[in-house]
């Protein structure tokens, strides 16, 4: 082949795959101008339907944040003791609970490992029991410690078993492996169970409305204001003077914890709100601007977990999900009839949460407002016939 014939061919093959290289980058500035349309270069403006005003993208889907396999309170200390052989320890996420022999109802688990010392020992067999640390204490006389924590080996003699805790408990438990063919090579691990908050009982209250929920009822009634609309004072003012005002509240948290063998510090408690669909749309028809979605929780205050909370029931019902305010009586009749049409439904979700650094504990109240608090109002007057003549 001659050199211009060799050059030309050499020519042809750079051009193509310019224009290749060409093309792949048109696609890609393409591609990158429809997802960053230079409207929306500093963020788009997604509406309630999730589409941007601007530029007509959609709101991407955001995928939940993946949840930590719940360890319980369980705590497993291994080689407290060890003669001939020591226990390692590793938690068993709940996915693997069936594949694990693990009983459904089972709080959590862990897996334990005796090692043998030299690893190459002909004896391999051993034996696995759990047992009270003090079986005389006031919580473990009369109660079998099989009733709250178990231990099965993988097989007949395995170096592997699984504890498995099934409730709470407040005294000390002892897992031990013993070496089959001697029974004077051992090792042992402590169970305790961490103190564990179990939820919380809430009550905002002042002279005007009570509102009261338990643990043992996260789907509560509560009332709605009742406001009459006065000749002396506007509808606003009124409103505010009984609920936008934090420092006439009351509020009181009862919280419920686990028995235990270990104390656990909790570092800061959060309040806060989310609305419904139907609340949203009861907050349009009084003539709101709606600033979070259904389900989006908004914060109501957030301080150490040894402080009081305080915030106002306006914060509750509207100032941190929506902006405006409830001026006048009529915009309160409208929202008063927008909840009656959705009476079967939960309005709002209050959230009470703390901070306990693995382990974090949260109560969610699905509020419903009381029929009677949303029963129509009146709202005018007449006398009939309107002259009288004697």
């Amino acid at each position: 082949m001659s050199y211009y014939s060799e050059t030309k061919r050499n020519f042809a093959i750079v051009a193509i795959a310019l224009i290749l290289i060409g093309v792949l980058l048109c696609g890609i500035i393409t591609e990158g101008f429809r997802e960053w349309n230079p409207y929306c270069w500093f963020g788009h403006e997604y509406g309630e339907d999730g589409i941007c005003a601007k530029c007509g993208a959609e709101k991407p889907v955001e995928e939940p944040p993946a949840e930590e396999p719940d360890d319980g309170g369980l705590q497993v200390d291994p080689d407290v003791q060890a003669r001939g052989m020591r226990l390692n320890s590793v938690k068993i996420p709940r996915p693997q609970f069936a594949e694990e022999g693990i009983s459904p109802l089972a709080e959590s688990a862990q897996q334990l490992t005796a090692v043998i010392t030299p690893a190459d020992a002909i004896e391999q067999e051993v034996d696995w029991t759990v047992a009270w640390k003090n079986a005389n204490s006031t919580f473990a006389t009369g109660k079998n410690v099989t009733d709250y924590v178990t231990v099965t080996p993988t097989s007949d003699g395995a170096l592997t078993a699984n504890v498995a805790c099934l409730q709470a408990f407040a005294e000390k438990i002892v897992v031990k492996v013993t070496l089959r063919s001697d029974t004077g090579l051992y090792a042992t691990a402590t169970v305790d169970y961490e103190k564990r908050l179990l939820g919380f009982d809430f009550a905002i209250s002042n002279s005007a409305l009570n509102w009261s929920m338990t643990t043992s009822n996260l789907n509560p009634e509560v009332a709605f204001p009742m406001m009459h609309s006065t000749s002396e004072t506007s509808f606003s003012e009124d409103w505010g003077y009984w609920y936008g005002d934090a420092s006439k509240n009351t509020i009181t948290l009862n919280v419920h914890y686990s028995i235990y063998t270990v104390d656990k510090d909790y570092s800061s408690l959060t309040i806060s709100v989310a609305p419904t669909t139907q609340y949203i749309n009861a907050l349009k028809a009084a003539g709101f601007t709606v600033n979070a979605t259904a389900g989006q929780y908004k914060q109501l205050w957030s301080d150490e977990y040894s402080a009081t909370p305080s915030f106002s029931y306006e914060d509750l019902f509207y100032s941190k999900i929506a902006s405006g305010s409830l001026d006048t009586y009529n915009e309160y009749v409208a929202m008063r009839s927008s909840l009656r049409q959705n009476i079967s439904s939960a309005m709002l979700q209050l959230k009470i949460e703390v901070d306990g650094d693995e382990r974090d504990a949260v109560t969610i109240y699905n509020l419903k407002f009381t029929a009677e608090s949303v029963s129509p109002v009146v709202e005018d007057i007449v006398l009939n016939p309107g002259s009288i003549k004697f």
